[in-house]
């Protein structure tokens, strides 16, 4: 299916299998094309971190599902600009999310405001972030610059560990998770348009991870 523009999956049961396979979706042929996908009603539990590679994809639509958190990976999705969540079980956001030029986000019916957020201090010095193996600093050359990977070109647990990284912040890539803290931050400084069940201060927990110690005390 070379030319699959829209995909609509809505109501159906993929998620009742614990191990969902995500091959179909994530190859080349779907990924280079698809801009709309509908999820919604499937009992998913999770997104695979590997989602980032629909790099065309415009809208996605995850509501009414069991989803209790997304990937981090999201923020890597370039052209993604209509987002809608509704009816999950999320507490809280992934900081990568910041990095999407998002026109339209509807978190409706989540559990973001289930409880007050208060960050919890990380600490460290700023040598612990320039420490790592050759294996983290190649990792971070290869995301900070979009190097194309894949199976057929390096080994598959350096595929898996390059899609399991996670983003800062400031949008640099993190392959080491020691780093991170709850932050609360207003989605309207960030998005055109925001849907949700509104608290009291009109925030939204998000999980960040840092770069570098100058992030960190942002």
């Amino acid at each position: 299916m070379p030319n699959l523009c829209e995909l609509y999956l809505s109501n159906n049961q993929l998620g009742v299998k614990d191990d969902v396979d995500w091959r179909w979706l994530l190859s080349a042929q779907i990924s280079q094309k698809l801009k709309l996908l509908d999820i919604s009603g499937n009992q998913l539990k999770y997104l695979p971190k590997p989602i980032w590679k629909l790099q065309k994809l415009v809208t996605l639509k995850l509501d009414n599902n069991l989803l209790d958190r997304l990937p981090t990976t999201l923020g890597r999705m370039s052209s993604l600009r209509h987002l809608t969540m509704t009816q999950n079980r999320l507490t809280s956001l992934p900081c990568g999310l910041l990095q999407c030029r998002l026109e339209y986000i509807d978190l409706s019916e989540n559990q973001l405001d289930a409880q007050e957020t208060t960050p919890e201090p990380c600490k460290s010095t700023p040598w612990e972030f320039y420490i790592g193996s050759l294996v983290d600093i190649t990792s971070k050359v290869v995301l900070k610059n979009k190097f194309y990977y894949a199976p057929n070109i390096i080994p598959w647990t350096l595929v898996e560990f390059l899609d399991n990284a996670n983003m800062c912040v400031c949008g640099a890539p993190v392959v080491n998770n020691r780093f991170y803290m709850n932050k609360e931050f207003q989605l309207r400084d960030y998005f055109h348009v925001v849907v949700f069940n509104s608290n009291r201060k009109n925030t939204v927990t998000f999980q960040c991870y840092f770069c570098s110690h100058k992030c960190l005390n942002r």
